[in-house]
């Protein structure tokens, strides 16, 4: 199966140190909306630090919501 998500908006902020190395990218907002089947889509939203988490992609956040997420990683499993 392959899903694709929908747009969605996000803010992130980019926090520096004196030396402008990299401490936080803090991003706030919609993580991603993805229809799952018709009248179910995974939907996740809230706060997450991409510099803490060592991640380049994220769809659940650290603080926030996700819904229909059992619904989304069954879509996923072979």
């Amino acid at each position: 199966m392959r899903l694709h998500s929908k747009p969605f908006t996000f803010t992130i902020h980019i926090l520096r140190d004196v030396e402008g190395e990299i401490l936080h990218a803090i991003s706030t907002g919609q993580i991603i909306v993805v229809p799952v089947e018709p009248g179910v889509t995974f939907r996740a939203a809230g706060r997450f630090d991409f510099v803490t988490a060592g991640e380049d992609f994220v769809v659940v956040p650290e603080s926030g919501g996700s819904q229909n997420r059992d619904a989304f990683c069954a879509a996923l499993a072979p």
